[in-house]
């Protein structure tokens, strides 16, 4: 939470992996988990391979989408890792922040918008008994009240690009 994106990113960049179509050896281990393995000849015209593998392809898309609940197909050039989803009690977390602390007071900055979060977790028991860790001030040091106010600022982002995609009929959908 204290570090800068790009030392991050820098450490843990391999749990990303770009996807991408690559030549496997007879040594190769295949993955087969979102990827299809062609064998292509290599003695036929471009034009007439394409048609081929564009057939393939989307009997398989078609294929991939009637196997899951969801009906989309991730076309993005990254791929999450496993069990790297987005956590619903977040999202819960940052929609109660935007919907029931920032709607309701908008105008209200830094330490006064940051105690009434701090009041909204503490009379609403039903949707959360303690302050997430994210937003709790843990000290009262002016770098500890920067990162919190700093996240609640994230939060309200977040939940106004929540509210959008909902309106355009995507949930969460990119945010």
């Amino acid at each position: 939470m204290n570090s800068h994106f790009d030392d991050w990113w820098r450490k843990y960049e391999d749990l990303f992996e770009e996807e991408s179509v690559r030549v496997l050896n007879k040594d190769d281990s295949i993955e087969f988990d979102n990827h299809i393995v062609l064998q292509i000849p290599v003695n036929q015209s471009v034009s007439d391979l394409l048609k081929n593998v564009r057939t393939v392809l989307n009997r398989e898309h078609k294929l991939k989408n009637t196997r899951k609940k969801n009906k989309s197909i991730s076309t993005s050039k990254f791929s999450l890792t496993e069990g790297s989803e987005p956590k619903l009690s977040v999202l819960k977390d940052v929609l109660y922040v935007y919907r029931d602390v920032y709607l309701k007071h908008p105008k209200l900055k830094g330490k006064n918008f940051r105690e009434k979060v701090y009041e909204f977790y503490g009379t609403n028991f039903k949707k959360r008994t303690s302050i997430p860790p994210t937003i709790y001030l843990g000290s009262n040091t002016k770098q500890e009240s920067q990162r919190v106010n700093r996240n609640l600022r994230r939060w309200i982002d977040w939940g106004k690009k929540i509210q959008l995609n909902v309106l355009n009929g995507e949930f969460p959908g990119k945010y």
